[in-house]
């Protein structure tokens, strides 16, 4: 049988109290120690990321996105008073019109969607621009008078000298605020429709520069018609709210606006 030397033996004697030394001060360890990566060593990057299709945490206080979208629909008329005399209130009920519009009787004039932060504004309008004039100058006749020819006779006519511009079209201003309890919004809006209607003839009173002879002359002036809806008030997130029930300029139609307001995630 082969004898140990006593030296080696007492290395090995070393080396297991050494290591049975280290066991026992990682069990002691402190919850501090056990989390300091300079006595536990750095942990492997794969624990560090997330999982394959995790999705990315969101910041806690992320300002919410809003979803708005707005349409402007008009129905005939002699539906709308159907709708209207089914109804106690003789204005026709949201599900009415509603149901309506999935029905096909409904026609689609505009729409608009945008994605908004929490109590942002948002505007839009497609328009064409309808150029008209305000102001006018007389045109004095010219006759003869002696060898020379001067203005001897009354205005006969005027020419435009300033103009305005309306656009005519569709406008929405929309501002969402998404409310604590996360299911309603505080909506403020104001959509609006400009059309151009016909013109009318307005008679001017005017004087010539140099015969101050007053004549009245006929000038023609742009009527528009304008659709306009105020609104502050609460809806519930998600759901398709109607406003509105204007008529339009040639009394045919009614038209209302949707509104539906969604959290974006």
């Amino acid at each position: 049988m082969t004898s140990i030397p006593k030296t080696f033996g007492s290395l090995l004697l070393a080396l297991a109290l050494a290591l049975g030394a280290a066991a026992q001060t990682a069990t002691n360890k402190s919850p501090a120690q056990k989390s300091d990566p300079f006595i536990n060593g750095p942990k492997p990057l794969s624990a560090a990321l997330p999982a394959s299709g995790a999705s990315e945490p969101q910041a806690p206080n992320a300002i919410p996105r809003l979803q708005c979208d707005v349409a402007f629909v008009a129905f005939p008329l002699d539906i709308v008073e159907k709708w209207a005399r089914a109804s106690t209130t003789a204005t026709p009920s949201s599900d009415a019109i509603i149901k309506g519009w999935t029905e096909g009787k409904g026609r689609l004039l505009a729409s608009s969607k945008a994605t908004v932060q929490n109590g942002s504004n948002y505007e839009m309008k497609s328009v064409t621009e309808h150029i008209y004039p305000t102001d006018f100058e007389p045109i004095n006749a010219i006759g003869s008078s002696g060898n020379t020819n001067t203005a001897t006779q009354a205005p006969v006519a005027i020419i435009p000298t300033a103009f305005q511009t309306r656009d005519c079209g569709w406008f929405v201003n929309i501002t969402p605020t998404l409310d604590p309890d996360g299911k309603s919004v505080t909506l403020v809006m104001s959509p609006q429709y400009v059309e151009f209607f016909d013109e009318s003839e307005h008679r001017i009173d005017v004087t010539g520069s140099i015969t101050n002879v007053t004549e009245s002359l006929v000038a023609r002036q742009p009527i528009f018609h304008n659709q306009l809806t105020l609104v502050n008030t609460f809806v519930t997130l998600g759901e398709t709210s109607v406003f509105g029930g204007t008529t339009s300029a040639n009394g045919k139609d009614v038209v209302f606006v949707f509104v539906t307001i969604s959290l974006k995630r």
